[in-house]
């Protein structure tokens, strides 16, 4: 009897376990979707607010926006291409006014 009640008790202690960590797999499954929705998401350049074109015409002559991104904020993530320079990556918002996405990656 001693034993049967040994093994129930075993049975009981690894079952919980195994709930517990299924518990914390979709957990962290749902952050990693959390995460996903913050990020920038690809869109067409021909999508793109005519300020924020504008405003990289005017303060960025000669560059082209090669890819574009937004976020769920409403901040595009713009990567510019000038002839004989690396790519360029700036963010604004749909007035096309430059945002310093840098410092609040960081935090």
């Amino acid at each position: 009897m001693k034993n049967l009640k040994l093994t129930a008790l075993a049975a009981i202690v690894a079952f919980s376990t195994q709930v517990f960590a299924a518990n914390f797999s979709v957990q962290s499954t749902n952050n990693d979707i959390q995460l996903a929705i913050e990020d920038f998401l690809e869109i067409d350049v021909a999508t793109l607010p005519k300020l924020v074109v504008e405003a990289v015409q005017k303060e960025h002559e000669g560059a082209t926006i090669s890819k574009a991104f937004v976020n769920q904020d409403g901040a595009y993530k713009l990567v510019l291409d000038t002839q004989g320079e690396d790519s360029t990556i700036l963010y604004a918002n749909a007035k096309g006014e430059w945002l310093d996405m840098e410092t609040k990656e960081q935090e």
